[in-house]
């Protein structure tokens, strides 16, 4: 309801949004990533127990900080 008042959206702007993107070919989302997502400039944040992502996160190449529950990086 608040996007609908704020935004002036119709009642199903959900479904027609959904409809759309169901309609939407690989390339499509392909050209709107490569319109509006700087990989260089992206923080990936991976949360749960560490033995089963990390090999595959250690694999992207990019800088690891690990952090506890409390936020505390892990050295």
């Amino acid at each position: 309801m608040k996007n609908i008042s704020k935004y002036g959206l119709s009642p199903d702007y959900i479904g027609q949004d959904q409809k759309e993107l169901m309609g939407m070919e690989l390339q499509d989302f392909k050209s709107v990533i490569e319109q509006y997502i700087q990989e260089k400039d992206m923080v990936y944040v991976v949360v749960g127990d560490k033995a089963t992502p990390m090999v595959e996160v250690k694999k992207l190449g990019k800088p690891v900080v690990e952090l506890d529950v409390d936020g505390n990086r892990i050295d």
